[in-house]
């Protein structure tokens, strides 16, 4: 890729214009113009790298030097003119060290010609540059609007992208609630689930501490359903109500059975008189008893106390005797 450096240079009270440029092949090409004449040279790759060799340099960093000499920057890298004839000019790109040191990097040498004719290569190059720098910057307008449409499809693209991610977390963050809720919920039903079975547990220890009697053991509670993980909250209250219906029922028989077994207890009929009465045997039958039932209890009573009386009429009719 060629490259087109220009340089103003005052030397002497004498204003120089120069222009370099290196070609796709790496030649280097001066021109040099003043108010009255004009110089020019053409320096060879080959030579260049020569120039650099001398100065132990590559042809790469010589070439960095020269560039930086033509290109007024600060770089630390000068030109300076050395000699100047209507025939030649000498100039010389030097490297400033400290103050007004400066090493020499090698220069060049500059031949006389008309000023008429260079003077209109030097416009002719300008206006072939303006064309190819006019041409660069239509492609770069191009370029530009292309990458702007791309930009701006892109922010299109970024902002449906962005509703996405939102709409999608916040699915996804519904999803997680309403399963969250769920697991609380289960968790919540089986640790009611363990309370209600522990009481039973404690219920029907202590109904069975309590009730001695074969009877009580003749009242079978209902089976207990199964805790299912599954069920819905009407089918848990109603095992709830059936679990409390049954606990209840279960208390109730316990307090009917202790009940009947301590009025067995204190109504036990005593034994009848067996002394024989002449001419009549009496023979007392003795009332079968259900622990079980609530109507044995008045039964219980009445033959205990024909029993009384039959003992009483006996013992009158022998003391009669006697």
């Amino acid at each position: 890729m060629s490259t087109l450096l220009f340089r103003k240079l005052v030397a002497d009270d004498r204003c120089y214009f120069f222009r370099a440029t290196f070609d796709d092949s790496d030649d280097l090409e001066l021109i040099a113009v003043s108010s009255t004449q004009a110089w020019k040279v053409k320096l060879t790759r080959q030579e260049v790298v020569d120039l650099a060799a001398s100065h132990s340099k590559s042809f790469k960093e010589y070439r960095s030097i020269m560039e930086k000499a033509f290109a007024d920057d600060e770089s630390g890298i000068v030109l300076a003119v050395k000699s100047c004839t209507p025939t030649a000019l000498e100039v010389s790109w030097k490297k400033q060290m400290t103050g007004d040191a400066y090493f020499n990097l090698g220069g060049a040498k500059l031949v006389g010609t008309e000023q008429e004719a260079l003077l209109a290569e030097v416009i002719g190059g300008l206006l072939a540059d303006r064309s190819s720098h006019l041409t660069r910057i239509s492609e770069l307008e191009v370029t530009n609007d292309r990458l702007n449409q791309e930009h701006t499809k892109a922010l299109e693209l970024l902002d449906e992208a962005n509703e996405a991610k939102r709409a999608f977390e916040n699915g996804v963050m519904g999803k997680f609630v309403s399963v969250l809720n769920s697991k609380k919920r289960e968790i919540a039903s089986l640790k009611n689930g363990t309370q209600y079975s522990s009481a039973n547990k404690e219920t029907s220890s202590h109904d069975s501490s309590n009730s001695q009697s074969p009877s009580v053991a003749s009242h079978r509670s209902a089976p207990e359903e199964p805790d299912s993980g599954e069920s819905t909250d009407e089918e848990r209250s109603a095992l709830v109500r059936q679990r409390s219906d049954a606990a209840s029922r279960r208390q109730a028989n316990s307090i009917i059975a202790t009940a009947d077994l301590n009025l067995s207890r204190s109504s036990k009929p005593t034994a009848p008189d067996r002394t024989f009465v002449p001419n009549k045997r009496q023979r007392i039958n003795k009332p079968a008893v259900q622990p079980n039932s609530d109507l044995n209890a008045p039964n219980l009573r009445r033959s205990t106390r024909s029993s009384m009386n039959k003992s009483g009429n006996s013992n009158e009719s022998r003391m009669s005797l006697d």
